[in-house]
């Protein structure tokens, strides 16, 4: 009588198994979409920072505004497009993207760099060095 571990067993199991193909090798970028991922990642991260720290607020709020549009324009949230990977919910003409792109368009108009942040000290520093006086907007 032979004394079978679990491990003899599923030895014996597995060999039973049909044989599956290797994997498909992992896709590897080209050089242009590495560049391209790179960029997009910097350019996040610099109007992000910009953003958070009141530095060059109108045209961050701009730029943040143009990527938001682009990425609205990559999955639209149209009801007779078909759904491309995971969603945050069920949207019609106007998702998160647009509602952001909105505000900072608002944002971007308003003088809010004056009131506060890296704006207002490099503002108020210029006023200071030139001897001129501020006028109000």
């Amino acid at each position: 009588m032979t004394n079978k571990t679990d491990a003899d067993a599923l030895t014996e199991a597995i060999k039973g198994l049909p044989e599956f193909a290797p994997l498909p090798p992992t896709p590897t970028l080209e050089a242009w979409q590495a560049r391209a991922d790179w960029l997009t990642a910097c350019g996040l991260t610099t109007i992000g920072a910009c953003l958070v720290l009141g530095l060059l607020t109108r045209l961050n709020c701009w730029l943040a505004a143009l990527f938001l549009f682009m990425t609205y324009l990559t999955v639209p949230p149209f009801p007779w497009l078909p759904v491309v990977g995971p969603q945050e919910g069920n949207y019609v003409f106007v998702n998160k993207n647009i509602v952001e792109m909105f505000a900072c368009c608002v944002l971007g108009t308003l003088p809010t760099g004056q009131w506060f942040g890296a704006d207002r000290l490099l503002s108020s520093l210029w006023y200071f060095l030139t001897g001129q006086s501020r006028q109000r907007e």
